[in-house]
């Protein structure tokens, strides 16, 4: 009795963490709704970094116009990723049409909606002087968003043309090559999109379950561990135990290590795991003495 006595008091350090994590996630307001899947955001991504930077290996023209794009998601999600990208290169600009030239530009944009990108220049360059004239800009990017979410994998690939606004030319042909993210556990993105999309109370209550249960279901293998009561075997099965929690923390996270609060978040969790074990473990040798 004298262990379940006392196992209140070592519950409450685990118990507190988590229910200082989730007064934090209540107070913080719930998150925006997402403007696009994980996944298929993180595939755009890697597709807009690219055009990025065949953006970037040009040296000119550096103030630039980009039109929404083309087969782009209701939000226009990916044509304002394109912008975000483009204007963070060091050197360019991202210009915004003044209001009097917004009728050419949404003019040029309903021509070469839900066309091949082949069809986007011809109105391109009737409007590229109106454009230069209005809004300074130095070219115009127009281009299409080629994506699919299949069963198996995401598909995301950009296609851009680079026209210069002065002459009215097409100065780049930039053809986008194809991102795949494959859908499989053993892919860390989707592996990653796959746990973040569980709640964080399940996540949190699976992991509270395992470590407040991990040292019972040990107990054949801790019981003539511990009667021998050694501080090295002792210490071994401790350090064992909460390597096994903060591992499962850490996979729990979707392995987001990357940043400080991940980092943080494992570490805590160990702190934790490491109290609740050390307490177990000390009150199990006392019984079994």
């Amino acid at each position: 009795m004298r262990v379940f006595g006392t196992l209140a008091k070592w519950l409450a350090v685990p118990l507190a963490l988590a229910l200082g994590f989730a007064a934090w996630l209540l107070l913080s307001g719930p998150a925006p709704p997402p403007e696009m899947d994980a996944l298929v955001e993180r595939a755009v991504g890697e597709a807009v970094a690219q055009a990025a930077r065949s953006l970037a290996a040009r040296e000119e023209p550096r103030r630039l116009y980009l039109t929404p794009l083309a087969g782009d998601v209701p939000t226009g999600r990916v044509s304002w990723l394109l912008r975000d990208a483009v204007s963070r290169l060091e050197g360019f600009q991202v210009l915004e049409v003044p209001e009097e030239a917004s009728a050419g530009v949404t003019d040029l944009v309903s021509a070469f909606l839900g066309t091949h990108i082949e069809a986007l220049v011809s109105p391109a360059r009737a409007r590229a002087r109106a454009l230069q004239e209005a809004a300074r800009a130095e070219g115009l990017v127009v281009g299409q968003v080629r994506l699919a979410d299949g069963a198996e994998e995401v598909r995301v690939a950009l296609d851009l043309e680079l026209v210069d606004a002065a002459a009215g030319r097409t100065i780049a042909s930039m053809e986008g090559p194809l991102v795949r993210l494959e859908k499989s556990w053993f892919a860390l993105p989707y592996y990653r999109y796959r746990v973040q999309g569980w709640a964080w109370w399940a996540r949190l209550g699976g992991w509270l379950v395992f470590i407040l249960g991990l040292p019972f279901a040990l107990v054949p293998v801790l019981r003539p561990a511990l009667r021998a009561r050694s501080n090295a075997v002792n210490g071994a099965f401790l350090a064992g135990l909460t390597a096994v929690d903060a591992l499962l923390a850490a996979a729990l996270t979707g392995l987001d290590l990357g940043g400080v609060g991940g980092v943080a978040l494992v570490l805590v969790a160990a702190v934790a795991a490491g109290a609740w074990n050390f307490g177990i473990l000390d009150e199990l040798e006392e019984a079994w003495a």
